[in-house]
């Protein structure tokens, strides 16, 4: 992951989380972009995955998720898909955003 240099927050300006939830498919390419409100700029980004299984989920499934994260201007770009994952296991990635003005 790329670092840049982090821009200043005035105190008492609100940090927003904005969260989008991608849903990925057995055999799809799953797709989504996030982005702040106009106004406000992204100060950081992040993703999580989530299976939904009965019991807490192995490392080998876990590994059958593989996410594509990037920034791209005041957009954030993510791509997922999943191999060798139980067809009938749910598979989420959430993706958030700090926006500030």
């Amino acid at each position: 992951m790329a670092f840049s240099r982090v821009s200043e927050v005035k105190p008492g300006d609100p940090i927003t989380l904005r969260v989008v939830e991608l849903r990925v498919s057995a055999g799809t390419l799953a797709r989504t972009k996030l982005t702040c409100r106009p106004g406000e700029r992204i100060l950081h980004s992040s993703q999580s995955v989530g299976l939904y299984t009965g019991t807490v989920p192995t490392a080998r499934e876990l590994a059958a998720v593989r996410v594509v994260h990037a920034r791209r201007g005041g957009a954030i770009l993510v791509s997922a898909t999943r191999r060798g994952l139980d067809p009938e296991v749910v598979a989420v990635v959430q993706v958030q955003a700090e926006c500030a003005r």
